[in-house]
């Protein structure tokens, strides 16, 4: 006989799941940190913040690459990126300024140059081995360039993105909805289980 105690007990498991699965991955991902930024021309061709250097924790499955994906999309940058025979190629970056998707100039040979711990990297964003703490910016720049000492802030405050807390990686993601799910199995088998035994007592 299910009495009223059990109904009650019943539903409020029934909320801690639906809570449990409304935590967001962070609070079950752990891992790496590292940090990205994106550096581009402001409206005088001055460099500037198009992200400011953002935190990013790192779960299984993640990478550099995701990492800085991560941080695009959390700063509003529209991107292009594509596959090629040395991992992935980033495209352009479309520009907060004034619209433009900037990619490779012909003209100034400027190009989306990939710099790991204030160096210009050798190889592409995916070969890149991250380890905590490391940083990568994206930048906006010659071959030959390197990460000027003074960057500029966008007048737009909206124009990127600032993170007081690490911004959580895809794999992250994937792993705090699997943990979630776990956790809310034991939790409702668990109550269901203590329920059946005290009413056969």
């Amino acid at each position: 006989m299910k009495t009223p105690t059990f109904k009650a007990i019943r539903c409020a498991l029934i909320a801690l799941a639906c809570a449990l699965l409304m935590l967001p991955g962070r609070a079950f991902a752990a891992g790496e940190k590292i940090t990205v930024a994106v550096v581009g021309p402001d409206a005088e061709g001055a460099p500037a913040y198009y992200a400011p250097e953002t935190e990013v924790e790192l779960a299984d499955g993640d990478d550099a690459w995701t990492a800085s994906s991560t941080v695009f999309g959390s700063a509003g940058l529209a991107f292009e990126a594509e596959d090629s025979a040395y991992g992935v190629y980033l495209d352009s970056i479309t520009s907060p300024v004034d619209g433009t998707a900037l990619a490779y100039d012909d003209a100034t040979g400027c190009y989306w140059q990939l710099f790991v711990d204030g160096v210009a990297s050798e190889v592409g964003i995916s070969d890149v081995e991250v380890a905590d703490g490391t940083q990568i910016v994206w930048f906006y720049s010659a071959f030959g360039d390197e990460i000027p000492e003074s960057i500029g802030v966008l007048a737009d405050p909206d124009a990127a993105a600032t993170a007081d807390e690490p911004v959580q990686g895809a794999g992250g993601i994937r792993t705090g909805v699997v943990v979630a799910a776990a956790a809310v199995v034991v939790v409702v088998v668990c109550g269901v289980i203590y329920m059946r035994k005290r009413n056969a007592a």
